[in-house]
């Protein structure tokens, strides 16, 4: 995990158990979300709250303004936290971390996929119910990508985890094979 990663799943470890201990997690969530939505729907207001040129105390008021009591407390802290501590970048990271955290209790993983041919829906169903029975997960989401250099086949990615079942590896493979047993006689 990057540095920045790591940081901010910190950041969200704390808010996530915070938000479960007090069985206020759903809000917290919901809150979460709200300010990015509201950062993307006005990115001059997420500029202004990221930039290293806006003095601490404008980015407080804007928090304040913008935010208020319209946010539950945790979430308005944590904002104003990011900018005592100059990490207001990490926010996005953070709610994905948070996510991420809320999705593995509730059993659901990502699953990134690459492969050489478009999946229809059934494919796409069958791959999912066999990661999670692999993965010992309630759900999988699956995130596929087009990538016709692999020939034939897919690549799975869930988490640190990298399964490559593609036609370009095992034509690697039989490569590497050929020049090795070429090589002996």
């Amino acid at each position: 995990m990057k540095p920045h990663r790591r940081l901010a799943h910190r950041y969200a470890r704390v808010l996530y158990d915070l938000g479960r201990e007090s069985s206020e997690l759903d809000r917290v969530a919901e809150d979460l979300t709200r300010v990015l939505d509201v950062f993307a729907e006005h990115p001059e207001l997420r500029e202004r709250y990221e930039s290293l040129v806006v003095p601490a105390r404008d980015k407080e008021a804007l928090v304040e303004s913008v935010f208020g009591d319209r946010l539950h407390r945790w979430v308005r802290n944590l904002l104003l936290l990011l900018v005592r501590r100059r990490r207001e970048s990490l926010l996005a990271d953070i709610v994905a971390e948070f996510a991420a955290l809320r999705d593995r209790e509730a059993g659901i993983i990502e699953a990134e996929v690459e492969a050489a041919t478009e999946l229809d829906d059934d494919a796409r169903r069958r791959l999912g119910e066999e990661l999670a029975r692999t993965f010992g997960a309630r759900e999988v989401r699956l995130k596929v990508r087009q990538a016709p250099e692999l020939l034939g086949g897919l690549v799975v990615k869930i988490g640190d985890r990298r399964i490559d079942a593609s036609l370009r590896r095992r034509l690697l493979q039989l490569h590497q094979r050929l020049a090795e047993a070429g090589g002996r006689g």
